[in-house]
């Protein structure tokens, strides 16, 4: 409707809003969305931001111990969401890059779960569409690695939402972080 609309709802005391910041993009574009699997904004070692974990339905998240190593600043990887769960992110009209960022660290043979190769596989999906089947990140990329996965041409459904939806096959599916990025826009 061309409005921003603003609710905020009691929990257990009255909300309280120290500051409120409006960024406007270019026409017709939109800024990028980062967010991590966890409580807390990160502010990666580019100075780029990422939100606390949003839009979502379903799976818990965890946070992990010990380092995941590669070439992405790792508190990117500090936490995942796991389990049988979806984001409906909004977006405007247009084609997005979404990048799913994970990492293995409870299936194989030094981590806690033991295994390896086959013990958590899952199917993730956008707007219905699948992006990724039998999807294996310790085949991938091996233990406390990790891996991003980017698809490119994706458009919002009917409304307006990018719905990513990650679906276990075997054991529980998971994630670190997404990225959202509006393919005219360039940031």
């Amino acid at each position: 409707d061309g409005y921003l609309h603003l609710s905020f709802v009691r929990l257990l005391s009255p909300p309280i809003v120290n500051a409120i910041e409006i960024i406007p993009a270019a026409p017709g574009r939109m800024h990028s969305i980062r967010m991590v699997a966890q409580n807390n904004a990160v502010t990666d070692r580019e100075g780029r931001v990422w939100q606390a974990d949003s839009y979502f339905l379903g799976g818990r998240t965890i946070m992990r111990t010990g380092e995941v190593d590669g070439p992405e600043d790792g508190s990117i990887y500090a936490s995942e969401r796991y389990g049988n769960f979806s984001y409906a992110i909004p977006v405007a009209e247009g084609r997005y890059s979404v990048t799913l960022r994970f990492a293995e660290t409870y299936w194989g043979p030094a981590s806690a779960g033991g295994g390896g190769i086959g013990n958590r596989l899952m199917d993730v999906y956008c707007n219905g569409n699948s992006l990724l089947r039998n999807f294996d990140i310790f085949a991938e990329a091996g233990g406390h690695r990790q891996l991003v996965k980017t698809f490119h041409h994706l458009t919002p459904n009917a409304q307006g939402k990018l719905m990513l939806s990650f679906v276990p096959d075997r054991n529980y599916a998971n994630i670190s972080a997404v990225e959202v990025v509006d393919e005219g826009n360039g940031d």
